[in-house]
């Protein structure tokens, strides 16, 4: 089979998440044509989306290597630093991307007419991941940066828009983006002014005043103030300092004692930190137990149950023994059954408040039955199905939450509507 064949195999069974079978494709496509740059970046595109983020790295750093001015190697390398945490390293090939790239067009490769669905993005700063929702066979993709694009440049032609930058603190990027799609006449999804309220601050004054709901008190402070002593007697001991903006636990720092405050802030990047008291999500074994549950068009479907020994908890760092499984299995199946009434009914309230047509929340329950939120906002990601075995059970609950994503997208295409009602 000659190479362009096999690239558009591997195109093809990759749309179809004929993951492994899109893997061979590509590495045969290389082993015929060596350095092929559309083999090296599909590769590395599909080991990004699929969570093999090292082998990622390796295929996608040695494509720019050979191939300098590929915007879609640094498209990519964008999904690999964020998911290891290395922001600024994200931000940096997310610029270089656009630069060379403002709009993304990701063509149909369906049969009659695509939805046409226009994405916007931040060039640096936390994006919501979408390669999750955009179908080919579905969709035509328009991506734009709402940094690099002029105010009076012209919109490409859509159906409807997404706003993908998720990330509050990003004011920058989401004024170029309001101002940008205030022009549109097609409905707009996570309205820019969403996202902007949704703010760890902002977020545990307005979430924590509803029944059921505990928040950490959250505070934006000057560094100097960090040292104080009368910020650990106003937020108690332990409290956490955070770098506003930032996630996956990076640059995040949790103080016991004052004496820790030099050696913490030694890790803190920046004039402007968060003060935040400590929510404690142990459960009766003395584990922190953390769980994430997403937003689509005003329903909530759960993503994951993690359970581990350390405070800075994720599902991927967490334990994944057989209990921890099944907690988090039963949790997927029915999530009222694991958290109770009370706790269900305090997630549909912060939906509610949160206002978000894609999101999702981060969070514990105390032996109260309430809800003790650590994030809501719209960066949180759904991962493709993992390989391993052990967590086979997930792809169904996975899968729920990206058609309901797709879903909305094509329903809110067929109803067109404005920015203002959007």
């Amino acid at each position: 089979m000659h190479v362009r064949e096999l690239l558009e195999e591997a195109k093809r069974l990759a749309a179809e998440r004929r993951i492994e079978e899109a893997k061979s494709a590509y590495i045969v496509a290389l082993r015929h044509d060596p350095g092929n740059v559309d083999a090296m970046t599909g590769l590395g595109a599909l080991l990004a989306t699929i969570g093999m983020i090292a082998e990622a790295r390796v295929v996608l750093e040695e494509t720019l290597r050979l191939h300098p001015t590929q915007a879609d190697a640094h498209r990519f390398l964008v999904v690999v630093f964020a998911a290891l945490g290395d922001q600024a390293a994200a931000d940096v090939h997310s610029k270089q991307e656009f630069a060379l790239r403002p709009i993304h067009v990701v063509p149909f490769a369906g049969t009659g007419n695509p939805v046409r669905l226009l994405i916007v993005v931040a060039a640096a700063g936390i994006n919501t991941r979408t390669a999750r929702f955009c179908d080919r066979r579905l969709f035509e993709t328009i991506t734009v940066a709402a940094e690099f694009i002029g105010d009076a440049a012209p919109i490409p032609a859509h159906d409807v828009v997404f706003n993908a930058i998720g990330e509050a603190e990003g004011t920058a990027a989401i004024a170029a983006a309001q101002r940008f799609i205030a022009r549109t006449d097609r409905r707009i999804l996570n309205r820019p002014a969403t996202i902007r309220a949704t703010s760890r601050v902002e977020n545990a004054a307005r979430l924590g005043a509803l029944p059921g709901v505990v928040t950490a008190r959250t505070l934006r402070v000057a560094r100097s103030r960090a040292v104080d002593p009368a910020l650990a007697r106003e937020l108690g001991l332990p409290f956490l300092l955070r770098v506003p903006g930032h996630h996956t636990g990076e640059y995040f720092e949790r103080v016991d004692d004052p004496a820790q405050l030099d050696a913490a802030l030694a890790h803190l990047p920046g004039e402007e930190l968060l003060a935040m008291s400590f929510l404690d999500a142990r459960d009766a074994e003395g584990r922190y137990r953390k769980f994430r549950v997403m937003i689509v068009d005003g329903k909530l479907y759960p993503l994951h149950a993690a359970v581990g020994t350390t405070w800075k908890l994720h599902f991927f760092s967490g334990t994944h023994g057989e209990q921890e499984r099944t907690l988090d299995e039963a949790f997927l199946a029915d999530p009222q059954a694991v958290i109770g009434a009370r706790a269900m009914s305090a997630l549909h309230a912060i939906a509610g408040v949160l206002k978000l047509d894609y999101g999702g929340i981060d969070f514990a329950v105390d032996a109260a039955g309430n809800v003790l939120v650590f994030e809501a906002n719209a960066t949180m990601t759904v991962p493709e199905a993992d390989l391993d075995p052990r967590f086979a059970y997930r792809t169904k609950a996975l899968d729920a939450v990206a058609d309901a994503v797709m879903r909305m997208f094509i329903t809110s295409a067929r109803c067109g509507g404005s920015a203002e009602s959007a």
